[in-house]
């Protein structure tokens, strides 16, 4: 089970992303750094992650995943281009995990779909 403090840091993440506070890749970034180390046993998506914040990571992380080998994600910030492609195997280190736990499927080209 997550600790706690960690929960709550969750929660309080999804706050500020839904209050338009935190990016995107704030929220990504947070969510993978935390989550892509931590045994899938150990949570339920839905106790951890609000609907919208696993929509957007699944967006994010198909997309991340279907560019790794092509240069990967690149956005445009404050007029400088910032590469995400090392976002990449995190995304893949968790969907498989999800996908082991039943949450999401991975199908051969990379598209990924949420179970009910």
């Amino acid at each position: 089970m997550l600790s706690p403090e960690l929960m709550k840091q969750f929660s309080e993440m999804q706050d500020f992303w839904s209050g338009d506070l935190a990016s995107d890749s704030v929220l990504e970034e947070f969510v993978l750094k935390n989550l892509a180390a931590v045994d899938a046993d150990e949570y339920e998506l839905s106790d951890v992650l609000r609907d919208g914040v696993v929509e957007l990571l699944i967006d994010h992380g198909q997309q991340q995943l279907q560019h790794e080998n092509r240069g990967g994600v690149k956005i445009i910030s404050s007029g400088r281009v910032v590469d995400l492609s090392y976002l990449a195997p995190l995304y893949m280190t968790l969907f498989e995990k999800w996908q082991a736990r039943g949450w999401i499927r991975m199908a051969d080209d990379l598209t990924v779909t949420r179970v009910a």
